[in-house]
């Protein structure tokens, strides 16, 4: 292995015959890209482009660009454009500025390879009733040709030139405008795959998540340098044990291992500010539960123009700071936009993001440490394994307390009283988000981890909370026990089961009455034994809960306008909630799984018959039709899409009752 480590730039460079997993790689250069390093990105060039309207469609359209020249030029050029015109700090004529864009950038595109997929196809697709369903099983299995993508060598070679984050695997892309990986959207595209006998390809999918873990020390939004700041709901164990669970390879389990404890860490130990947070229960007892807090507070560049609309009624430089950081942390929940995050339930304005703590969130959290302990008693771990059971046992215990609502039958969300909790974790500035990243640490993928480095936790004003020493409801010192796995090991990791970061206890909460289909979330996350009291609540909750449509689970049953609200259905929602059901224990439980899987089938077969396309979204109150709504036009593709459908036709391959 070679380092080669610059003022601006710092890369790993791989050999051909170094290897993860047993398998060798061509040459890759993993690069540490740092915001300041897109030094492009933080000059009045994005806001004179985007406050244009040049590229009036879509914000994300300038950001995706590459640079022709050199960062070096188009700094300098810029700056002697805007001086000679007198307009340092705003935007130039749309002559000068469309000139300048010409010269030194291309149009989004140059960063991606489209490759060829080896034609096969699977074993289930034959056994699929009836044969009209079958052939349009065949289509969407296909799409994965249409959607199969690597990074382009000028980003390995000249990261510096692009957004895009240089991947060493290929991988498939959502479509349409999300021309990169996004992190939670990749865990049905693995699905899909793997129903598909394309099983390389998803391994590499989760080899791409677990890069970006050691880069990062967690998955980002999506693989370009403007997401960096966020991450996505945390599925990379699911995406861990599907393949896993399709080629059983200990060795996959022993190069996770040490990735998936550095993300438990970045969402529930304190190592990333704001996300973890101590709630008290009716008996003062403290848990320990996670919400969604981006470490942004300004506009999304990707969504530059739109944010700043929204931050346009706002007087003080405060408020919108804190309107952006909220923005950004919906954008991390993949729920953006919605009126769960908005107080008065249609207003992007009064969005309140991190006064929030999500049941799915903290269900995908749970489902993570059992995943944790699932695999290191997998490989002989056992006092890994042991750790991860209690932490996931804890939170469990946290939800039934402070999240299970009765009355409906389901997980709520929680809502922190910003009077008797942290001042709901101020984030980092940017320049400080900058600087945080470009001292992380360089690791690599072989085994050999450096010192890791973590953004210091959250400051919290005395006035508003007190402060914790967790472990909850412990003063005794530390305690620590050792992964004693190899990855562990040479990863310097240790499981701490003593006192951690301090974390800001919140003393005021109340469950959230609004009905969303993430309140069934945890229900495939296994936060109720099957068969349970609880689990027999859960479906009749559903059941009545109004969410329930013939084209499929509604997001809410709130018409705000918002994508993630009524009447759209979304595909991660359905399989989510169908396999939960599928688990459950219940028999009703099973039935109505398979109920929702055919309609949830129906729904796609006639919206690709009546559009010869596979959609981001759908609208459950009419089988077939589009999903609308959002901050961008409806996209096709779709990834996601494709995923669900084709693994609900592997679970449950005889749809004879399809009336189309």
């Amino acid at each position: 292995m070679h380092v080669d480590c610059t003022p601006e730039l710092v890369v790993i460079e791989f050999s051909s015959s170094e290897t993860m997993s047993g398998r060798k790689f061509r040459k890759h250069r993993y690069t540490k890209i740092s915001l300041h390093q897109m030094a492009w990105l933080q000059t009045s060039l994005l806001q004179s482009v985007q406050v244009s309207r040049i590229y009036p469609s879509d914000s994300k359209h300038f950001v995706d660009m590459c640079i022709k020249t050199s960062m070096k030029e188009v700094l300098e050029e810029w700056q002697s454009t805007t001086a000679q015109t007198n307009v340092s700090n705003a935007a130039l004529d749309s002559q000068h500025l469309h000139a300048f864009l010409l010269k030194h950038f291309h149009d989004p595109g140059r960063d991606l390879v489209t490759l060829e997929l080896q034609p096969r196809v699977p074993d289930f697709i034959d056994v699929i009733n009836p044969r009209s369903l079958s052939e349009f099983a065949l289509e969407v299995h296909k799409l994965w040709q249409v959607l199969y993508r690597e990074v382009s060598t000028s980003v390995h070679h000249h990261p510096q030139n692009h957004t895009m984050l240089p991947l060493p695997r290929p991988f498939v892309i959502p479509g349409d405008r999300f021309r990169e990986v996004y992190y939670w959207d990749s865990y049905w595209i693995t699905l899909g795959l793997l129903a598909s006998d394309h099983t390389d390809v998803a391994l590499g999918m989760t080899h791409n998540m677990l890069t970006l873990v050691d880069l990062f020390d967690h998955v980002p939004n999506g693989s370009r340098t403007y997401y960096v700041n966020r991450s996505q709901p945390p599925l990379l164990s699911s995406m861990v044990a599907a393949c896993y669970q399709a080629r059983a390879s200990k060795q996959l389990l022993e190069d996770a291992l040490p990735r998936l404890i550095k993300e438990w860490e970045y969402w529930c130990e304190g190592t990333c500010g704001g996300k973890a947070v101590i709630v008290t229960d009716d008996s003062g007892k403290q848990h320990r539960l996670s919400r969604y807090c981006a470490d942004w507070e300004e506009p999304r560049p990707e969504s530059y123009r739109e944010d700043l609309e929204i931050a346009s009624s706002l007087q003080s430089e405060e408020a919108k700071r804190k309107l952006y950081h909220n923005l950004a942390s919906a954008a991390e929940s993949g729920w953006d936009f919605s009126s769960r995050w908005l107080k008065d339930g249609h207003t992007l304005s009064t969005i309140r993001t991190t006064q929030i703590i999500p049941a799915d969130l903290n269900g995908l959290l749970h489902r993570t440490a059992a995943h944790i302990s699932s695999f290191a008693l997998e490989i002989g771990d056992q006092a890994l394994s042991n750790a991860f059971k209690i932490k996931a046992e804890e939170l469990n215990e946290a939800m039934k307390q402070l999240m299970w609502n009765n009355e409906q039958g389901c997980w709520s969300d929680l809502l922190l009283d910003a009077d008797h909790c942290p001042a709901l974790a101020a984030p980092q500035e940017a320049a400080k988000s900058a600087e945080t990243l470009s001292a992380a640490h360089v690791t690599e993928l072989s085994g050999t981890v450096g010192q890791r480095s973590h953004a210091t936790s959250a400051t919290v004003p005395a006035a508003d909370c007190t402060v914790a020493s967790p472990r909850l409801g412990e003063d005794s010192p530390s305690t620590t026990s050792q992964c004693t796995t190899d990855a562990c090991v040479t990863a310097g990791l240790i499981i701490t089961t003593g006192p951690s970061p301090t974390l800001a206890v919140c003393t005021g909460r109340q469950l959230s009455g609004r009905v969303y289909a993430s309140n069934w979330v945890p229900l495939w996350c296994g936060c109720c034994q099957p068969g349970s009291a609880e689990a027999e609540s859960a479906v009749r909750g559903l059941v009545g809960s109004g969410l329930l449509q013939p084209g499929g689970i509604m997001t809410s049953l709130y018409d705000s306008g918002q994508q993630w609200d009524a009447p759209n259905a979304w595909a991660p929602l359905q399989h989510m909630i169908v396999c939960g059901l599928r688990q459950c224990g219940v028999p009703h439980g099973e039935a109505l799984a398979a109920e929702l899987a055919s309609r949830w089938i129906k729904a796609n077969y006639l919206g690709f018959h009546a559009t010869s396309q596979m959609h981001e979204k759908y609208n459950a109150r009419a089988p077939g039709k589009i999903g609308g709504g959002g901050e961008y036009s409806p996209q096709v593709g779709f990834g996601w899409s494709n995923g669900v459908l084709l693994e609900f036709l592997r679970m449950y391959p005889d749809q004879n009752t399809l009336n189309a």
